[in-house]
């Protein structure tokens, strides 16, 4: 479950960039794309160099949008990004 964001699309307020990226990985199969397929499908005229660069600056402005929430988080390494759901945030022992 991917709360609001996945109900409205998650496209609301978000920049372009960011809502094209959003709305691959939603769509992708498990939540999971390869880098190489995310530039070839927002980036398909950029040279490599420069889709990876659209890309980064992408990942990096959409990371800082749902580190805010607590209900999704964006996961990147060399060669995959995926948006995986986050459970319900811990509450430290002694709390209640």
């Amino acid at each position: 479950r991917l709360g609001r964001m996945e109900r409205d699309d998650g496209l609301g307020g978000l920049p372009p960039r960011e809502a094209r990226l959003y709305r691959a990985l939603l769509e992708a199969t498990d939540r999971t794309c390869s880098r190489a397929a995310l530039t070839a499908r927002l980036w398909p005229e950029s040279s490599p160099e420069a889709a990876a660069a659209n890309l980064r600056q992408g990942l990096h402005q959409l990371g800082r949008r749902l580190r805010d929430r607590s209900d999704v988080r964006l996961v990147a390494d060399r060669r995959r990004v995926s948006l995986v759901s986050a459970g319900p945030p811990s509450i430290p022992d002694g709390t209640w």
